[in-house]
């Protein structure tokens, strides 16, 4: 099989405090019903790989495409992530895929792919784009300040026993003018028919956010989210047709993901 190529989308970029552009496109002649084996990967570019990044990235997408597709999909399904294939193959083929990888990349990686076809109807592939911080300009904006009341209770019966209420609240403000923190991320899903490698449907999601007062977000909660709504979304295509359920959802053996 030749290697995938991923389409070329260009985002548009609009400075507000929250924002999401999605762009999309889904072959309307592969019918997603047919599809009963799924396997999951996810790519992180070598410049998001420093040890702190990458990993945020793993601990926000792979519970959340468990939690949202592999424990939710009938039973008869099967959703492996890359771990659970590299697992498969060495208790059901007796292949070594990181002894073999020590003896040759190359060979691991055709023996790897060779299986992922022979095994998988489609490949879920998500590649994170952008996992950044940065600044946006923010014109006087209202906001809700939180604040604390506190106030003193006297008893009408001893004058002499009081105590303290703290109760919580708001009060109307507004935000000057100014460069507030944001938060910005990206992800690309791809999923194709290992068959015959070709792309079914490809999905483009990106998402910006002004961070603190406005809300407590940060780039791992919000591609946590994003990977929920691609799961989500492709638990929709594999078990809807026209909208409409195909067969009794139940959940299958959340194990080994």
């Amino acid at each position: 099989m030749k290697k995938i190529l991923l389409l070329t989308v260009v985002l548009l970029l609009i400075s507000v405090s929250c924002f999401a552009k999605v762009t999309e496109w889904i072959d309307p002649s592969y019918n997603f019903n047919n599809a009963k084996r799924v396997y999951v990967f996810l790519t992180v570019p070598k410049y998001f790989k420093d040890g702190s990044r990458d990993m945020e990235m793993e601990q926000a997408f792979f519970p959340k495409i468990r939690e949202s597709l592999k424990e939710k999909v009938p039973r008869g399904y099967v959703i492996d992530s890359v771990f659970k294939v590299i697992e498969r193959m060495k208790t059901e083929a007796g292949i070594d895929l990181s002894a073999l990888y020590r003896k040759s990349p190359k060979q691991a990686y055709d023996t790897f792919l060779r299986f992922v076809i022979n095994n998988y109807d489609l490949g879920m592939y998500v590649t994170t784009i952008a996992y950044d911080q940065g600044y946006e300009y923010v014109e006087g904006i209202p906001w809700n300040q939180p604040i604390t009341y506190t106030s003193t209770i006297t008893d009408a019966y001893n004058p002499m026993n009081q105590w303290n209420v703290t109760t919580e609240g708001t009060r109307p403000t507004k935000i000057g003018n100014g460069l507030y923190p944001a938060i910005y991320v990206t992800a690309r899903m791809d999923v194709f028919n290992m068959k015959n490698g070709k792309t079914v449907w490809s999905r483009v999601d990106r998402r910006e956010r002004l961070i603190k007062p406005f809300n407590k977000s940060t780039n791992k909660s919000m591609f946590a989210r994003m990977s929920s709504d691609f799961g989500g979304m492709m638990l929709k295509k594999l078990t809807t047709e026209d909208g409409r359920p195909t067969r009794r959802t139940a959940s299958s053996n959340p194990a080994g993901f």
